[in-house]
């Protein structure tokens, strides 16, 4: 698996696997810094697109009851589809309905989510998918699901990088969900704490 992690270490030199690990400790150390600074999600998913080949990824959370909104995050996807899909299909996925009927903890490829044709027939895949470079292949993960609480993570693929792409995703994705989990836990916990003391402060 270490050829398809690939975050830039300039000047790192050694083996490949050397680099891989390298690359993979510096993605899960700042996931442990977003699980401070929510604010720096954004670095995470930079790390895992360049990880699995310059692919554009989101991620979605929420933790209703301790106020922890890091909310619908992405990095790598055209400012237009982003803009599209929130104001009229970020209720109509086709896939996202399936992902999170899922059990957490496993990365699965958009097609196990919902066939190809099935997708190709919705609004959604005309108006967003098929424009933004035919982003059909990817997948995603559920880390976190419970009354008010969701996490997931994801990325896409275009259709012409699909076979080269989309396993690479779906496997970095599995090795990192273990550090992703714990990350979010330490987020609800620390707003958890929060939480309290400003309760605490208030008269």
């Amino acid at each position: 698996m270490p050829a398809m992690v690939t975050f830039p270490l300039a000047g790192t030199g050694g083996t490949l696997a050397e680099f891989c690990v390298q690359a993979l400790r510096r993605i899960t150390t700042l996931m442990f810094s977003a699980a401070l600074d929510a604010g720096q999600w954004r670095q995470v998913l930079a790390g895992i697109s360049a990880g699995a080949g310059g692919v554009p990824v989101h991620v979605i959370g929420h933790d209703r009851a301790n106020g922890l909104y890091p909310g619908h995050l992405v990095h790598g996807y055209d400012p237009r589809a982003v803009r599209l899909f929130a104001e009229h299909y970020h209720d109509r996925s086709p896939w996202m309905a399936n992902v999170m009927a899922e059990p957490p903890g496993r990365a699965i490829p958009c097609g196990l989510m919902c066939p190809d044709d099935a997708v190709e027939r919705t609004a959604f895949y005309a108006d967003v998918v098929r424009p933004h470079d035919d982003i059909i292949g990817g997948g995603g993960a559920v880390l976190a699901r419970s009354a008010g609480t969701v996490f997931k993570i994801g990325g896409s693929v275009p259709r012409r990088h699909r076979d080269r792409l989309e396993p690479a995703l779906i496997d970095l994705l599995n090795l990192l969900i273990g550090a992703l989990t714990q990350a979010w836990a330490l987020s609800r916990t620390l707003a958890a704490a929060l939480a309290a003391l400003a309760a605490l402060a208030t008269p």
